[in-house]
């Protein structure tokens, strides 16, 4: 598990339109760990904080811990 598995899980994310239907298509409750699962599902390992990590990572810190959970919060996302 590492938070490079999450970066290039979110840089294929980026590049495929099936992907983004996926991710948009997850609500609710335990979307972080949807996203694991979701991340599993094509090969790539991380835990729910190190894709927090790398969403603030590849955001070059301008999210902190507090604001990713506030956009996931408004976005309908339970964090």
């Amino acid at each position: 598990m590492s938070m490079d598995s999450a970066k290039e899980f979110i840089s294929k994310i980026g590049a495929s339109p099936e992907l983004q239907e996926a991710v948009n298509a997850l609500q609710g409750t335990g979307v972080l760990a949807r996203m694991v699962d979701l991340g599993v599902a094509h090969g790539y390992t991380f835990t729910e904080d190190e894709y927090r990590a790398a969403v603030v990572d590849l955001a070059d810190g301008a999210l902190s811990d507090e604001a990713l959970d506030e956009v996931l919060r408004e976005a309908g996302f339970e964090p």
